[in-house]
């Protein structure tokens, strides 16, 4: 381990220098024996007009009747019917899933040597 600035500026100073030759040996052809990908051409992004379909959420409100018992007191007998209720309206979100269209563009990789994309 370094312990003073010296001995720290040569052991990065090496390590420097160390990456850089391995980064040119890697990018050498090593007399012929590997090769990179053989250049293709020109290659670019073309887009193709498409339709797309999206998923959209719809919320909307539903009006929904309900039903509130009447009150009965502790001390009434069971058999006894019940006072009548009241009906409470209410609204209730409802969620909605619907598909829509949007327009949109499909990418493709094209070899198109010097022409550009149309």
């Amino acid at each position: 381990m370094p312990t003073t600035r010296r001995e720290t500026l040569a052991l990065f100073a090496a390590i420097t220098v160390t990456f850089s030759t391995a980064g040119s040996l890697l990018l050498a052809d090593h007399g012929g024996m590997f090769h990179c990908c053989p250049d293709c051409g020109h290659k670019q992004c073309c887009p193709t007009p498409t339709t797309l379909k999206e998923k959209k959420t719809v919320y909307s409100c539903e009006c929904k009747d309900i039903c509130i018992p009447g009150i009965r007191g502790p001390f009434a007998p069971c058999c006894e019917a019940p006072s009548c209720g009241r009906v409470r309206t209410i609204k209730v979100l409802k969620k909605t899933e619907i598909e829509c269209e949007k327009c949109g563009y499909k990418w493709e990789v094209r070899s198109a040597g010097c022409q550009t994309c149309k």
